[in-house]
């Protein structure tokens, strides 16, 4: 059998449209496939400047800023809560802030301050803090 020269872009364009379906009905496999850039320059520099104060630049709950607070933050490096937790309620929590999940008053709102894509990635970023301790 040969294929003919519609066959080759039939066939592209059935895998393109597999792909894309596939990641515009699951935005969590969208959002984890932000996981591949989660180690970038960019995104460490994200977390650095606005969750190190707090989290700390390793993401364990122990930035310079946590002496002020009530409630220690949640510790990125710790599997256990971070399995607690989907990447959809991190996206909430940074977006909206700790009173957006229920949690301490003291974890700011940045969804005025960041784009959704940065968001995005510094969720995919923190989830590599937990992941790399797993390993």
């Amino acid at each position: 059998m040969r294929d003919g020269p519609g066959v080759r872009t039939t066939q592209s364009r059935n895998a393109l449209s597999l792909v894309l379906s596939f990641l515009l009905c699951s935005p969590v496999l969208a959002l984890a496939s932000l996981a591949l850039c989660a180690e970038s320059a960019p995104a460490r520099e994200l977390y650095q400047e606005n969750c190190a104060p707090c989290h700390g630049s390793q993401g364990r709950g122990d930035g310079p800023g946590v002496g002020a607070f009530p409630v220690k933050p949640a510790n990125h490096t710790d599997p256990l809560v971070m399995r607690a937790h989907t990447d959809e309620y991190l996206f909430k929590a940074i977006t909206e802030g700790g009173t957006g999940v229920g949690r301490s008053p003291f974890m700011p709102a940045w969804g005025e301050l960041l784009t959704e894509q940065q968001i995005a990635t510094l969720v995919a970023y923190i989830r590599s803090l937990s992941a790399s301790v797993q390993q």
